[in-house]
């Protein structure tokens, strides 16, 4: 016959740490930081369409890619 379950006592200063819902809580905030933060690394601050030709003045014309001096 196997032996009982100890019976824990509550007041003996033992825990079992964080309930199953916080830890998983954390773990799906974390993964959504870390996504957050590789889109950031990836497509910059300003998103998609931001880089070095988007403050330069439109081309014109048949002079399209060629920048106007």
């Amino acid at each position: 016959m196997s032996d009982p379950l100890p019976q824990l006592d509550p007041d003996d200063g033992s825990t079992t740490g964080a309930p199953r819902w916080v830890k998983v809580s954390l773990i799906i905030a974390g993964v959504v930081v870390a996504l957050l933060l590789i889109l950031l690394l990836v497509r910059g601050p300003g998103g998609a369409g931001h880089g070095p030709g988007q403050h330069a003045p439109p081309a014109t014309g048949t002079e399209q890619g060629v920048q106007q001096r």
